[in-house]
């Protein structure tokens, strides 16, 4: 005969059925390691902003003396640094943007050229292309990488309307024009003209 003692510590008995075990759907670990690999090709395949080191960097300021492939008649122009409603990108908003021109008589091969804010790096570099005699084109400074011929061009850095920097390299990394841009209301252009200067 069992005494109080006993009956109290045993374990109580369960009903066949009330104790459910909760398995996992079919297949749940294939679509787990199909999700892990899709998530790998991901981040191998993802576009990543083109950062290039400059060659001329001597200190903190582009080495005066530097002579290297840039074509001085293809030139930054132009530049906004607070657009605000005066020109759209081609998704209707408004960075801030860049007009390069060739203000020579000849046909210039930009490929390889490369463009930034900061002149330790390129933050952007031109595809394979030409700019005839006249013809100028426009980079919107707008935080992302975009560098397809025949599509619109934006560059990975912004420009501050309190005032900047910005550099255009020769495809050997060196720049040679430095551009101070001053402080800008919304909305104003800064016209750089070569003569002046």
């Amino acid at each position: 005969m069992q005494n109080k003692r006993e009956r109290h510590t045993s374990r109580p008995n369960r009903k066949p059925g009330m104790v459910r075990r909760v398995k996992p759907p079919k297949y749940t670990l294939l679509y787990l390691l199909i999700l892990a690999g899709l998530l790998v090709v991901l981040i191998l395949f993802a576009p990543t902003a083109s950062v290039q080191p400059a060659k001329n960097v001597s200190g903190t300021e582009v080495a005066e003396e530097s002579s290297g492939t840039g074509n001085p008649h293809f030139r930054i122009s132009e530049v906004m640094s607070s657009n605000r409603r005066a020109y759209p990108d081609e998704t209707g908003a408004f960075p801030d943007w860049i007009e390069l021109t060739n203000d020579g008589t000849e046909p210039i091969h930009i490929g390889g050229y490369g463009l930034s804010d900061r002149e330790d790096k390129i933050l952007f570099v031109f595809p394979d292309m030409t700019l005839g005699p006249g013809e100028y084109i426009l980079v919107f400074a707008s935080d992302e990488n975009k560098n397809t011929a025949g599509e619109t061009f934006h560059a990975n850095f912004k420009i501050s309307s309190a005032g900047d920097k910005l550099y255009l390299f020769g495809t050997d990394g060196i720049a040679y024009q430095k551009l101070e841009i001053p402080a800008m209301d919304s909305d104003m252009v800064y016209i750089y003209n070569a003569q002046s200067k």
